[in-house]
């Protein structure tokens, strides 16, 4: 059975946004997120998750290379609802 929506599991209740400035060579960042609901964006390129980074424990994410100065990183964070959880 097919809806209007195209979010699979859960359907989020909020989605926060971080965006940072690195220090150079930075590859470490505390953000609070979901596992599995985190996307991650370095000068608007969506990183893959597992190659480029990892977030498996829900308050560091960690970038396999480090990044520059002049880099702008973003996190996208897919919150759920405390019935969700």
């Amino acid at each position: 059975m097919s809806s209007h929506h195209d979010f699979m599991g859960n359907h989020p209740l909020t989605v926060r946004s971080m965006v940072d400035t690195p220090d150079a060579s930075q590859t470490s960042w505390d953000v609070i997120y979901h596992p599995g609901r985190l996307m991650v964006f370095l000068n608007g390129v969506k990183l893959i998750s597992g190659t480029d980074y990892t977030a498996d424990n829900g308050t560091t994410v960690v970038l396999a290379s480090g990044a520059d100065v002049a880099d702008r990183i973003e996190f996208l964070c897919f919150d759920l609802g405390e019935a969700n959880v």
